[in-house]
């Protein structure tokens, strides 16, 4: 294989050339080696008749080789010598001068044979520079192709490698690249103990691995793993492997289902404390009641006796109805179908949220096409999805209090129940006046996890389970917004048989 030529390396070779012109006094010198499409090719010439005289090519059929002794002839004096070229193989040097003799090959045969080893040193050489450089190039392929950000720390702390994901993950600036400006990034306690793992990397000569949080010009934190592991080998001396993995969203993600295995065991333990609930609050209507009869047989109720005994009645049937709301909720998630009237799942959501409505003070528009329409469902299954839309819903208001209101905005929830032009679908809207969704959250909002809400407020479930309830159902649930308005369309099969 021909060596591929750099500019040291035909530096190298002329300079050995015009060393070996000097030994045999000789005006041009041309080296050619087996090229590998056969015959030789010119691998340096050295002279000021060489490059325009002799061919950069060679083969055996060629007539310019046939001819090549009959035209040195006509040039004056020359000699052909032969040499061990790259890697061994047969190699020739051919001297030319046009006045006077030329020595023969043994009277310079040591300064042959020197340029000869000259060639083969020079050739080596560069095929372990190619080697290098391509491995060079394979590895800042493979820093930069990583997730996580791979770097080298030199004992004086420099960085003397570093792919572009330290860039990006880290955030830095190119010229920001240093050990420094990775700590400067994290807030005073994270910073302390990444160097603290680092130096214990160092002396205990074994990786250390630490969680920090890194501070973004935005102000948003991500959390990394940071790996430090002492690098192994010959040249490893005190240098240091750094791996920073960006674990934000894994993170996130662990804290989210702790928090939902918590919702989980919660909704276990509801139906029970439920029951237990119901038991006192039946206590006391049974005894209310008894009072409010005692006293009217033996002093008589005055209006005010009256109207206190019956709010007490309405608050525990109240009650009665909140825990039955919980009862209903931790049972299996095993749908139970049956037809029911298609507005009572809707009601009995906004019965389970109406303290927190009028806490935050949004009223709720109910529009019926028809009291009489029913549906085939499972309606806990279904008010569980309403619950969510209902809460979101609020939640999306409250936000869009927060900012600057336009003078003819109206915060509300709009429901509305029809029936679709094809008669086959009961239609559930809900509309709140929020500040509306960027067209790709509302490409992702019934993906599991996916949340708009802060950290803490939201765990991304309530549209992934409705998503899922619904397409149980046979429905389908479909979310259209724009700026100041934002419309869940929940479509659930009819019940035919009491209406047709």
């Amino acid at each position: 294989m021909s060596p591929i030529l750099t500019s040291t390396l035909r530096t190298i070779i002329t300079a050995a050339l015009a060393d070996l012109a000097e030994h045999a006094g000789a005006d041009d010198v041309a080296l050619y080696v087996p090229s590998r499409a056969g015959g030789f090719h010119r691998f340096g010439v050295y002279g000021s008749h060489a490059a325009a005289r002799l061919p950069r090519r060679l083969t055996g059929g060629d007539s310019r080789a046939n001819g090549l002794i009959e035209r040195l002839a006509e040039w004056g004096a020359h000699l052909i010598a032969p040499i061990r070229g790259p890697g061994g193989t047969p190699a020739f040097v051919l001297f030319t001068r046009e006045t006077g003799r030329l020595p023969t090959t043994g009277e310079i045969d040591p300064a042959l044979r020197l340029f000869s080893t000259v060639l083969e040193q020079a050739i080596t050489q560069r095929a372990a520079t190619a080697h290098a450089v391509r491995q060079t190039r394979l590895l800042n392929a493979v820093l930069n192709s990583t997730r996580g950000a791979i770097f080298v720390v030199e004992p004086d702390r420099r960085l003397s490698l570093a792919g572009r994901p330290v860039q990006t993950i880290l955030g830095l600036a190119q010229d920001e690249v240093t050990l420094e400006g990775i700590f400067e990034r994290l807030p005073p306690a994270d910073q302390r103990r990444a160097l603290r793992a680092y130096f214990r990397a160092r002396r205990r000569r074994a990786a250390e691995q630490v969680e920090v949080r890194m501070v973004a010009d935005t102000g948003f934190h991500r959390t990394l793993r940071v790996t430090f592991s002492p690098l192994q080998g010959a040249g490893g001396s005190g240098r240091i492997v750094g791996l920073a993995d960006d674990i934000t969203e894994v993170k996130k993600l662990g804290l989210q289902l702790i928090q939902a295995s918590k919702l989980a065991t919660l909704g276990e333990l509801s139906a029970g404390v439920a029951h237990e609930i119901n038991q006192p609050l039946h206590a006391i209507r049974i005894s209310t009641g008894l009072m409010q009869e005692h006293l009217a047989e033996r002093a008589g109720l005055d209006d005010f006796l009256s109207e206190r005994f019956q709010r007490i009645d309405a608050m525990i049937e109240r009650s009665q109805r909140i825990v039955e709301h919980l009862r209903r909720f931790g049972r299996t998630a095993d749908l139970e179908m049956k037809s029911c009237n298609a507005a009572a799942p809707l009601r009995d959501a906004l019965d389970l949220l109406d303290a927190k409505l009028q806490r935050v003070n949004i009223p709720v528009v109910f529009d019926a096409e028809d009291s009489a329409l029913q549906v085939q469902c499972d309606p806990v299954a279904l008010e569980q999805v309403f619950v969510n839309l209902l809460v979101n819903a609020m939640d999306a208001i409250e936000e869009a209090r927060l900012e600057p209101a336009p003078a003819n905005r109206a915060d509300a929830i709009r429901i509305e129940i029809t029936r679709t032009p094809d008669q086959r679908f009961i239609a559930y809207a809900i509309t709140d006046t929020g500040a509306g969704l960027q067209p790709l959250l509302a490409e992702a909002v019934f993906l599991p996890f996916f949340t708009t809400k802060p950290a803490g407020k939201g765990l991304g479930l309530g549209l992934s389970i409705s998503y899922s309830i619904v397409s149980g159902h046979g429905g389908t649930i479909h979310v259209a917004s724009e700026p100041g308005r934002t419309t869940f369309t929940v479509l659930i099969p009819r019940e035919r048989s009491r209406e047709s």
